[in-house]
């Protein structure tokens, strides 16, 4: 400051002696360190500020780094525990899933086993006693079973999806109150359980013929009285336990499996 003070004064001394060009020199040294002063001010300015900025950016920088490793933990977390909630509960589904399978597999290998004994057979499970008295003799009850099973298994009326118990009774010829306590006696179960049951035993018989395999499980259902498939669908679930298509699926698998011990 003091050098630039000096040209100053020198530049104005040159002036009043009317020394013009020495005068322009000591102004111009003088307008040259002043301007490297001030340059030299305004840089340590602006590297202060600079460097209060970049501790500024790079604080909320950390800032936001540690927001995210923290938000990242917590995802991490969330799904390490989501992963073994999940596990837990794909062990207990799956256990559940091959508990369910093996029920099902025992309960086609037992349908599997009735078809291959005589049709039709009524297993006498859910046989109820009849309460009431029949005013009938015991061979009337008797001629009337034997007609009934004529009409039923020997010319299949129970194929017949329009069958009712008032039109089993005209063919019989007995009325249809007596005729549905003597199936009801004779077989513990109600005519449409009575029918519906030889109608399943009919379509287990069917799934497991090769001959029908390019059939539909609708197409069976119809073969055998039944209207829709919802309705085969209902009746099959009750008797066997199983739906009809898991009952083919298995069958195919039960049938291949015995090929590859034959060939073996």
């Amino acid at each position: 400051l003091q050098l630039q003070n000096a040209y100053r004064n020198l530049s104005l001394a040159y002036e009043g002696k009317m020394c013009y060009k020495e005068a322009l020199n000591q102004l111009k040294k003088y307008l040259s360190l002043h301007d490297e002063i001030f340059s030299e001010q305004m840089k340590e300015k602006v590297s202060h500020w600079q460097a209060k900025y970049e501790n500024e950016r790079k604080e909320k920088e950390l800032v936001a780094k540690n927001a995210q490793i923290r938000l990242k933990n917590t995802i991490i977390n969330f799904l390490i525990g989501g992963m073994v909630l999940i596990s837990g509960f794909s062990g207990i589904i799956a256990v559940i899933y091959y508990k369910k399978r093996d029920a099902y597999n025992k309960l086609v290998k037992k349908n599997l086993e009735l078809t291959e004994k005589e049709f039709p057979f009524m297993p006498p499970t859910k046989r109820n006693k009849v309460n009431q008295r029949i005013p009938l003799s015991e061979e009337k009850k008797q001629e009337i079973i034997l007609d009934v099973e004529k009409v039923i298994f020997e010319e299949r009326e129970y194929l017949d999806p329009d069958l009712t118990i008032e039109k089993l009774s005209a063919k019989v010829g007995v009325n249809s109150k007596y005729l549905s306590s003597v199936i009801s006696e004779k077989y513990g179960q109600t005519f449409p359980n009575f029918i519906n049951e030889i109608r399943i035993k009919e379509a287990v018989r069917l799934l497991t013929d090769k001959d029908f395999d390019h059939y539909s499980l609708e197409g069976i259902g119809q073969m055998v009285g039944f209207r829709s498939k919802s309705s085969f669908n209902i009746a099959f679930k009750k008797f066997t336990g199983v739906t009809p298509s898991y009952f083919r699926k298995q069958i195919r698998q039960l049938t291949t499996s015995r090929k590859f011990e034959t060939v073996s």
